[in-house]
């Protein structure tokens, strides 16, 4: 090259390596920045969960989860999370929900989410097995606990009662009801409805 070209090209390697030196540093902090932010928010999660009481423990962050974590907020309800997906763990944090993150199977997941001081607590995993080793670990944690478990398939409802569930509910059983009566009975069940639904403030069903 030429003494031009030579120029030219100690520019174009000092440009280029001051580039990816910046993008280097900026991706540096921003990963640096991020982990901060999730150390301070976990421990501000944790710090809340140890002064909450009369609370409810929720097992899972799936579609019944998450509706029955939405209905508790609405309903200014105590509510701690357990949930071992960090996909589901980070729709949890997004939402502003208390998090134990965890196997709700384990534990010191359930002490971690307060289980002593709990009022009750809801299994609503995506397995039968999964709700059932639930059950029997808070269950021996806390016998006064008040625990309704989902049940998928109609044979895991007495194991679920064995394993000290005090409620077991199948989706399955009350959507075929609830489909029946809306038949029978479409009045009854739109007053329901509107009665119980808590987005509709003007009237509730006590």
């Amino acid at each position: 090259l030429s003494d031009v070209g030579r120029i030219f090209t100690i520019f174009i390697i000092i440009i280029g390596f001051g580039v990816v030196a910046y993008a280097a540093v900026t991706m540096t902090q921003f990963v640096i920045e991020g982990e901060v932010e999730k150390i301070l928010s976990r421990r501000q999660s944790m710090k809340a969960i140890e002064r909450i009481k009369n609370h409810y423990i929720v097992c899972g962050f799936g579609r019944m989860g998450s509706y029955v974590c939405r209905e508790f907020h609405l309903g200014e309800i105590p509510f701690v999370v357990v949930e071992n997906n960090p996909d589901a763990q980070a729709k949890v944090i997004q939402a502003g929900y208390l998090l134990s993150p965890g196997d709700a199977a384990e534990k010191d997941v359930h002490i971690a989410a307060n289980i002593k001081s709990a009022k009750g607590l809801v299994a609503v995993l995506n397995s039968d097995a999964a709700n059932v080793y639930t059950v029997l670990t808070a269950r021996e944690l806390n016998p006064e606990l008040e625990i309704t478990a989902r049940a998928a398939e109609e044979t895991a409802i007495k194991k679920l009662q064995r394993a000290g569930a005090t409620k077991v509910m199948s989706p399955y059983q009350i959507g075929g009801f609830r489909i029946v009566m809306g038949i029978l009975k479409p009045n009854v069940m739109s007053f329901l409805e509107v009665a119980m639904n808590r987005e509709h403030l003007d009237l509730q069903l006590e």
